[in-house]
This record gives C-alpha cells, sequence and structure tokens, in this order.
C-alpha cells in the first residue's frame, strides 16, 4: 500500500483555480450544439447538465431570510445551473414540522426564476437533497453541486469546481475536506509540510480524504450509483460526507480538495451554534462513524488503490464471475445487453459500441467514463473461457504486473488477457510522436515478479514500456513524473481531450504543481518538473472573484513606478497572484507571514480603538532602514501586499536571487 505520503496526490488536484493552469470552460458547453468537453465527461453534441443541490430546515423555510440570500446566490453563479431545492415532508428529525404548503415567499420566487425548482421528499437526514436529487435526474454525465442553506456563496463557486474538476478528471471535488490518521502517520504528514491543520486530523481510526460539501461539492451522477443513506440510528446516520466519501472511496473514486472557501460567507444563524467550518475546522473527528466503517470494511476502505475496470464486447459471463470480488473489480463495461432473465452485476454499464462493435469503440465510451489517470482497464480475451479462480489469478497478476514495473505508462498481457492504466492508454491512443514511442516488448517470466494470488499456470507476462520524449521546443513536462500515482490531470477521452489536456499542462510546464495546501498556503508536497525553458507566470489571476483586486492592483502599478514585487493573498492566506521577478516559494513566505501580522494588527486595532470605522484597518505601511518599504492593502476578501523601492536608486538583483538598491559601483 506505500507508505503516508501516498494519501498526498489524493488529497487535491494539480493547481488551484485561482492560480491559472486548469482547463477553460467550452463555449456554448450547456447548448444543444455542445462541442462536449472530455475532461468531465461530456461528448460532443451533449449539454453540459449542472443542478445545484440543497435542502434546508422548518426554521430557515419559515424566516425566510438567510435561505433566500443563499437561494439568490445560487441562481447568480456564473455558469448555467438549476437549482433543486429539497423539501422534507412531516416532522423534522430535531424538533418541529415542515409546512404542507410553500411559503409565499419562496413560490413568488419560483415564479421569477424558471432556473429554481422545488420538490418533495421523505427526510433521509443529512444527504437529503443529493439523494433525492439522484432519484429525480436519470442523466449519468449530469454534475451535482452539494451545498448548504446558511452560506452565501460566491458568484464564481460553480466555475472554479468546474474548472478544478476538469484538471482532476474523474474526481468528485470539493471547496474543503480533511483526512483523519493515526498518531505516527500524522507526525509523518506533518514533516512535509507545517501547519496542516486544516486538513490533518488526528484520530484512532483512518478516514478520508472526506468531502465537505457546506462549502461546495462537485460530483457527478455517474459516482452515485449504489449510494444509500445509512439506516436511522446508526452512527453514521448524521455523518453525510463521510458515508457519501465512503461510497465513492469503496468504488476507487477518487476525491480532491481545493483547501479554500472560495469566497463563501457563513449566515448569521451558522455563526451562533459556534461551529462554523468556513472560520475554523471542528476539532474531533466524527470517530464513531469511522469506526463503524472500520468494523465494517477495515482499512482497505481508504487506502488509495487504483480503481479496476474490466471492459469486454460480449463476454456477459465473466462479470457474472467478478462481480463479487470487489477488491478486483470496481467497474464493468460490455457493448452487449443482458440475456433475458439474467441477474445483471451491481456495477455493470452498457455502453453503444456502434453497429459493429469493437475494441476501439468500446474504449472511446469508457474512456469518458473512465478518466482518472491511475484507473486500469482490464480486456479479457475474446474466447474467455477460463475458470473463475483463474480469471482472478490473470486479474491480479496483471495488476501486479503494472504496479512493479514501477510506470505509470505500461501495458502488461497475459494469456490474451491485456491490462493498461488510462494515463498509458492517453500515449497509446495518441500519434504525437514527439511526445510517446514504444520500447520493445519483452517477456518475463512469472516467476520473476511477485504476483498476487500465485504464480501457477498461464503463460509469461508481456510488458510494452513507453518512452516519454519532450519537445522540440523543450517544455513539455514528461507524462510519467506528473503521472505518478494518479496526481496528474493528464487523461485522455478521446483524442480532443488528451490534446485539450496537453496544451494546458505544456504550458505550465516550469511551475510546481501543489498538492496540499494549508491556511497559510504552505505546501505539504510539491510535484512536478522543471522544464528547459523557465515559465514566466501570468499577471491575470484566474477564475475567481479578481475583479476588484485587479483594480486595486492596476492603480499601484501606474502611479508607483518603484513597485518592486507584490503578492495578492486570499482569505485562507493563499498566494494567487504574484509579482513576475517573485519566486513562488518567496511568495508562500509573504503570504504565511503577511497575513498573520495583518490578522494581529486588526486584533489590536479592535481592542485599542472602539468606533467601528476607527478599528478598520485600511492598510499597514512597514518601511526599513535600508528605504525598502512594504505596504499590506485589505480588499475585501484579499491582502495586497506590495514591496515599494523608496531608495531613490535603480533596484538591481544579485546572482544569488536577493535584491538590492544600487549606485554606481554599487
Amino acid at each position: 500500500m506505500g507508505g503516508v505520503l501516498d494519501w498526498l496526490p489524493l488529497l487535491s488536484g494539480t493547481m488551484h483555480p485561482r492560480a491559472g493552469g486548469l482547463p477553460s470552460i467550452p463555449s456554448g458547453i450547456t447548448s444543444a450544439q455542445s462541442p462536449g468537453w472530455p475532461l468531465m465527461g461530456i461528448p460532443a453534441g451533449h449539454a453540459l447538465r449542472i443542478v445545484i443541490t440543497l435542502t434546508t430546515t422548518p426554521p430557515r423555510l419559515r424566516s425566510g431570510g438567510e435561505l433566500k440570500s443563499c437561494l439568490q446566490s445560487l441562481l447568480e453563479q456564473r455558469g448555467t445551473a438549476s437549482v433543486l431545492l429539497v423539501l422534507p415532508r412531516g416532522k423534522w428529525r430535531r424538533g418541529g414540522s415542515y409546512p404542507t404548503s410553500i411559503p409565499p415567499w419562496l413560490s413568488r420566487m419560483t415564479q421569477r426564476s424558471k432556473r429554481l425548482r422545488i420538490v418533495r421528499s421523505r427526510d433521509f437526514g443529512p444527504g437529503t437533497a443529493l439523494l433525492k436529487a439522484k432519484q429525480v435526474i436519470h442523466n449519468r454525465k449530469a454534475w451535482f453541486l452539494a451545498v448548504d442553506d446558511d452560506h452565501f456563496y460566491h458568484q464564481e463557486l460553480l466555475t472554479n469546481l468546474l474548472r478544478f474538476a476538469a484538471g482532476t478528471p474523474g474526481a468528485a471535488v470539493g471547496a474543503h475536506g480533511w483526512l483523519a490518521l493515526r498518531g505516527e502517520d500524522a507526525t509523518a504528514m506533518e514533516a512535509v509540510g507545517p501547519a496542516l491543520a486544516r486538513n490533518l486530523r488526528r484520530g484512532e481510526v483512518v478516514g478520508g480524504p472526506v468531502l465537505c460539501h457546506f462549502l461546495g461539492l462537485l460530483v457527478q451522477r455517474a459516482m452515485l450509483e449504489g449510494l444509500e443513506a445509512p439506516a436511522r440510528g446508526s452512527p453514521c446516520s448524521e455523518h453525510n460526507d463521510i458515508w457519501l466519501s465512503a461510497h465513492l472511496a469503496h468504488l476507487r473514486l477518487r476525491r480532491a480538495m481545493i483547501s479554500d472557501p472560495l469566497g463563501a460567507k457563513d449566515l448569521a444563524t451558522h455563526r451562533k451554534r459556534g461551529s462554523s467550518l468556513s472560520r475554523r475546522r471542528r476539532r474531533k473527528p466524527e470517530n464513531l462513524c469511522l469506526k463503524d466503517l472500520w468494523e465494517k470494511y477495515g482499512d482497505e476502505l481508504w487506502m488509495p488503490v487504483p480503481r479496476v475496470a474490466v471492459c469486454t464486447i460480449e463476454t456477459m459471463d465473466l462479470f457474472e464471475q467478478l462481480s463479487k470480488t470487489g477488491q478486483v473489480l470496481h467497474a464493468a463495461y460490455s457493448c452487449d445487453h443482458p440475456r433475458p432473465g439474467a441477474r445483471r452485476p451491481r456495477h455493470l454499464r452498457q455502453v453503444w459500441c456502434g453497429p459493429r462493435p469493437d475494441e476501439h469503440r468500446l474504449l472511446q465510451e469508457v474512456l469518458l467514463e473512465e478518466r482518472e489517470a491511475s484507473t486500469v482497464l482490464v480486456m479479457p480475451p475474446e474466447a474467455f473461457n477460463s475458470s473463475k479462480k483463474a480469471a482472478i489469478r490473470v486479474v491480479r497478476a496483471l495488476l501486479t504486473c503494472l504496479e512493479v514495473a514501477d510506470d505509470s505508462l505500461s501495458f502488461c498481457e497475459r494469456d490474451g488477457w491485456r491490462a493498461v492504466s488510462v494515463a498509458a492508454l492517453a500515449c497509446f491512443n495518441s500519434n504525437l510522436e514527439a511526445l510517446c514511442s514504444y520500447e520493445n516488448t519483452f517477456a518475463a517470466r512469472p516467476g520473476d515478479l511477485p504476483f498476487a494470488g500465485g504464480t501457477q499456470g498461464g503463460g509469461a507476462i508481456k510488458i510494452l514500456h513507453l518512452i516519454r520524449k519532450s519537445s522540440d521546443a523543450g517544455h513539455l513536462v514528461i507524462v510519467g513524473a506528473l503521472n505518478r500515482k494518479g496526481q496528474s490531470a493528464l487523461h485522455l477521452a478521446g483524442r480532443a481531450g488528451f490534446h485539450e489536456v496537453l496544451n494546458w499542462l505544456s504550458a505550465r510546464a516550469g511551475r510546481q504543481i501543489v498538492d496540499l495546501r494549508d491556511h497559510h498556503g504552505n505546501t505539504a508536497q510539491m510535484y512536478g518538473q522543471q522544464a528547459e525553458a523557465q515559465f514566466v507566470p501570468s499577471k491575470r489571476m484566474a477564475g475567481a472573484q479578481t475583479s476588484e483586486v485587479d483594480v486595486v492592483l492596476k492603480q499601484f502599478l501606474t502611479d508607483f513606478p518603484t513597485v518592486i514585487g507584490f503578492v495578492v493573498i486570499n482569505s485562507d492566506g493563499i498566494p494567487t497572484k504574484w509579482h513576475e521577478s517573485m519566486p513562488y516559494e518567496r511568495a508562500v513566505t509573504y503570504a504565511a507571514l503577511m497575513s498573520d501580522f495583518v490578522a494581529h494588527c486588526k486584533k489590536c486595532l479592535g481592542k485599542l480603538l472602539t468606533g467601528p470605522a476607527e478599528s478598520e484597518l485600511a492598510n499597514v505601511r512597514i518601511r526599513t532602514k535600508e528605504g525598502t518599504e512594504v505596504i499590506c492593502v485589505t480588499q475585501t476578501e484579499y491582502i495586497l501586499v506590495v514591496i515599494q523601492n523608496c531608495t531613490g536608486k535603480p533596484w538591481t538583483t544579485e546572482e544569488e536571487g536577493t535584491a538590492a538598491a544600487g549606485g554606481e559601483g554599487s
């Protein structure tokens, strides 16, 4: 299973939406003439459907004020989406009852907006909104954005999560989440990077990554197949974030988090409880629920193990034989339809392979469903007549072959069975000779590799390696380094998807890829590979609430030509933009120190000055003896840190990477 560091790539995606570099949302993707979005599993000609789903409580439904604000923020999202408000019937589990009729204010709101839909439902407890959305929306390719009713969401929440999901294909994504580790593992995790309190929890039982929906959780309808709420009164019945993440983990579906509120603000009733996770995290994980899951599934549930899908044209008996081997098989795809009266395996999916089915067409459809880089696709021989035990032995041998080969871009074959990762298939299906070429196939005797399940019987394992090349321009990322352990976003869902990801990934070749950030912007570990050509960060922030900051920043750069550096820090202390001459590590240091410094200044003002206008911080200016000035300006949800040269002398950069003012002879 590897060490504790194997958890890191599963905690977040490749890049923060506001740091740039993530795929853009295709124009017209929500229309009937959709160009398709393979990274999100949307083929050409199919519109991207997004449903924002939430439920509420009787007190908020009757008062209306806060729920109305929440709904309005959802209807104003930049991205075409419908809003599904689920109203339970009858008694509320915490006391009181839901009204039998819809309040007048809500009826008027539905009349004004055709995108707001209200459905009644039985109360499934926490998670009612997502469970009901699964019942009424049958489109497997639709995406659900689950939110709470006690937050006001920024208008870019949906677009940020969509782009983050596109940059982390095949994963459910959230703005926030957590991971519980035992003492020794938690200590090892903290040693990788400082101050991981926002995402890391210590506990008796391992659990996570668990995505929290209160700040926004984006999941595809297909990922919810088989999802059921726990029985009322069970240890997990009140912890929908955990049982949803456990469902995804059981299917080996990745959960990725941004670890950023993305502009969400908790409303008054949320703050009164003193448990706002957008301001502070809970200090105790839901241990009883985690223990209950551990008793049912053991440590295997949460471990980062690749997802395995079997793909075949017509061998239906294979699924019946392998359908109960959950540790080997997580999904199955076939061009066939079940025989009359035949029992359909739970995770079997029939796909349309055309009038003359072939494996090429089958894989095109499968790659729209299975987009995670580490997912392994297993293809049996056309004439399959092995026993169940033999089939399981061969499948496990092939999976071990890919693991032992220590290369995410390998292809293994044995007795007509083939296994290949989605990452490798991207190169196999591409015609970019500048990126990939093939080594000669070589065979290994079964006894040469420690295959699970024994090595008796069967022929030699044939392994095909791919050689990864850099382009002539010298700034293509070596895809193997990025695809290791599934942390990169280099995937293929048809060639268009591969080219799309390759373009943006190549453009960011010199950029380190962030796996986990804490609330100071520190990182647990960086992945990526430095390109030959130095990358110059873009001066434009991508994605989120940037307009006000850009205006202030532009004014500073215009009015003060002596500015020699700047960093824009969001409300979580994460640097979202910095000066082109400033290294990223330096920007992180500024973010960590100055965000704390400004917070202490605000605290001091609040205690020293009584008036609301007097105690509100506008800016902080610090001048050194040398003549350098650091200005911190608070602007909405951001802190703008500007470094200015006030010496009157030209600013020069020394070879060691430090800067100094100098005149003649300096």
